[in-house]
């Protein structure tokens, strides 16, 4: 009877810790218990409370820019046309002038020349590249203003280019015809030159009454030759024109305004090793309907 009683007990206190186990098991499973009438919801996760507009990305900085694109920086500011310009490929001799530093506006040439009321100075008003501009006037009777560059080379020269942004401006009135002319441009050796003249009135090529551009090109210290020639496409007023003089040491010489050829000859021929380039104002004799001129980004350059 003892030993019926004791399995008794013993069954029945493995079956109330078999029940305990189980009831311990479910209270801390994967899944919250719910209770029959427990209407709560589970917890929802923590979000955000900063509000987001996925159609704007955000700012991307960029330390390497200002803030402005628009706005120079210093060295922007610093840079001239000048400081960008390298010798072309073959040629050995480079010269430019901008007109845009604070020395005197005849810095870096070799030659000045300003006589009889000529004009020749930096002018702010209107420029290729800013801020400044070479303004030059010869009107009147032997007005000179002029500026020059030099250069003799170990070698003969095979080809002369200069090179200008050319701006005529436009004479107020009526100005009656007159037989003077102002030269704008020249390449010159020791023995010969080329150059683009301007006349309201003069002869040229044996024409009177002649209006206009024109070309010269003339041998000197020797056989003296002479040969003058009217340039038809003419430059506009107001406006700026890149022209482009060109002279082979064989005498061929091209004229161009905006890389675009206008003007071809044959020359004077020269074997000379020393150069000189001038652009400017040079008048000859009574020139009052000569428009004034103005320059800017000038280069001179020589192939050797």
């Amino acid at each position: 009877m003892t030993t019926r009683l004791g399995r008794r007990a013993l069954l029945l206190v493995a079956l109330v810790g078999a029940c305990t186990a189980s009831a311990i098991v479910a209270c801390v499973g994967d899944e919250p218990v719910t209770t029959a009438g427990d209407s709560a919801a589970p917890t929802p996760t923590p979000t955000s409370t900063t509000p987001t507009d996925s159609s704007t990305p955000p700012p991307v900085p960029d330390a390497g820019k200002p803030a402005d694109a628009s706005v120079p920086d210093a060295a922007d500011a610093a840079r001239t046309f000048c400081s960008t310009q390298i010798a072309p490929v073959g040629f050995t001799d480079f010269f430019c002038a901008d007109f845009d530093g604070a020395g005197p506006v005849e810095e870096g040439f070799t030659g000045k020349t300003v006589s009889d009321g000529g004009v020749l100075s930096r002018t702010t008003v209107v420029a290729f590249s800013d801020p400044s501009a070479l303004l030059t006037a010869g009107m009147g009777t032997n007005r000179v203003g002029t500026l020059s560059w030099r250069k003799t080379g170990g070698a003969r020269f095979t080809q002369a280019v200069l090179s200008a942004r050319v701006n005529p401006d436009v004479l107020a009135g009526v100005v009656a015809p007159n037989t003077g002319d102002v030269k704008l441009l020249e390449v010159t050796s020791t023995n010969a030159l080329v150059a683009v003249y301007y006349t309201a009135g003069g002869s040229v090529g044996g024409a009177a009454n002649y209006t206009g551009y024109f070309f010269q090109a003339r041998a000197f210290g020797g056989a003296a030759t002479l040969k003058e020639l009217p340039i038809t496409t003419g430059l506009t007023a107001s406006s700026w024109t890149h022209v482009k003089l060109a002279w082979d040491a064989d005498g061929s010489v091209t004229l161009s305004y905006n890389d675009v050829p206008i003007f071809t000859d044959r020359g004077v021929a020269s074997v000379d090793t020393a150069l000189t380039f001038t652009v400017g104002s040079a008048g000859r004799g009574t020139t009052g309907g000569v428009p004034p001129h103005r320059y800017d980004n000038v280069t001179f350059a020589v192939r050797r």
